[in-house]
């Protein structure tokens, strides 16, 4: 699931259906697209699997006012003999994506260094494009 979110800063929201729920990242420069492009994802809260439907605007005031709409979703395999939780466990996972406008085979390894944001600090990732 790809959310396109016009809030304050305009970003994408990816999740990953993990577990029950859908871990999340805020990117924000968007989605890679060409294979080999690099992206810092931000780890956020994870959501609930109804938030997969949600498209609206969240009201002002609110923590991340602005519309929301969903830019694509689809299915992922995760690649290699490990489960996507373990993979994200140990901090690098490698899984195929398959939706309607974005395909193919990408990266996440989180970074050493994390940011503090309204008093939690957030791994930082970097999701990659794998090169064809």
């Amino acid at each position: 699931m790809i959310q396109r979110h016009e809030s304050r800063r305009p970003h994408d929201d990816f999740r990953l259906e993990v577990g029950g729920v859908f871990r999340s990242w805020t990117l924000p420069k968007m989605f890679p697209g060409a294979p080999g492009e690099r992206r810092l994802a931000v780890q956020t809260e994870d959501h609930s699997l109804d938030f997969g439907d949600f498209e609206g605007k969240i009201p002002e005031g609110h923590l991340g006012a602005g519309e929301i709409r969903k830019f694509d979703e689809g299915y992922y395999w995760p690649c290699g003999d490990q489960s996507m939780e373990a993979q994200l466990a140990a901090g690098e996972a490698a899984f195929r994506l398959r939706g309607e406008r974005v395909e193919g085979e990408f990266q996440l390894a989180v970074l050493r260094r994390g940011r503090w944001r309204r008093g939690t600090k957030r791994p930082e990732w970097l999701l990659v494009k794998a090169r064809s």
